[in-house]
């Protein structure tokens, strides 16, 4: 027996009965069970493998173009049915590049204090820095149903507020597949994927 996917018969305990019949004899029945064991394998895949934001480059202008999305795909090549999640984690900061505007205004600003603090006779003030919003990602659903021998998405939504002027970023995620039941293996169960965030006004151009 199969079922679609080419998978073996579901994994499950099934209960069967065995009738014997023989002339001027009672009928006998006999019950017994069928422990079908899992086998098989799920494949993992993220699509693509590297995003921008913005995803498309006819809005790469939009200030409110800040978001892009991950294809999470389990295909359960197995014949157990099972629940799975997907844990994504920022695993690398991107490598900062000085940004030729910050470092220009933070410099006259940095002057111009410390001018003002010296006629004034007061202490020298520390200058702060400006926040980097962090990146933000979310994987819906939380919880997908894999059925046997079939496909299964979530999407994972990744958001960062892009600057103005700059340099094009790389982030980078890793997303981990998670299932309920270890005895199927999962197949490239953890991938790394890459985020390029691209300013409004890029001094290295859009990357294609």
């Amino acid at each position: 027996m199969s079922i679609c996917g080419g998978c073996s018969i579901r994994s499950d305990r099934y209960a069967f009965t065995i009738e014997a019949n023989q002339p001027e004899a009672p009928l006998v029945h006999v019950q017994g069970y069928l422990t079908v064991l899992p086998e098989g394998f799920i494949n993992f895949e993220c699509i693509p493998l590297r995003q921008k934001i913005p995803e498309k480059l006819n809005v790469w202008r939009d200030r409110n173009a800040d978001s892009a999305e991950y294809t999470l795909q389990f295909d359960n090549q197995s014949n157990l049915r099972q629940e799975a999640s997907v844990e994504v984690s920022y695993v690398e900061k991107e490598k900062k590049t000085l940004n030729l505007i910050f470092v220009i205004v933070d410099s006259i600003k940095s002057k111009i204090r410390l001018l003002r603090q010296s006629e004034n006779g007061n202490e020298p003030i520390p200058n702060s820095k400006p926040q980097i919003s962090s990146l933000e990602f979310e994987v819906m659903p939380e919880k997908a149903d894999l059925k046997e021998g079939g496909l299964t998405h979530l999407c994972l939504k990744v958001r960062q507020k892009r600057p103005w002027l700059g340099r094009t970023k790389r982030k980078f995620l890793q997303a981990k597949a998670v299932t309920d039941d270890s005895r199927i293996e999962v197949h490239n169960d953890t991938q790394t994927l890459e985020l390029q965030v691209i300013p409004l006004l890029s001094l290295s151009g859009i990357s294609k």
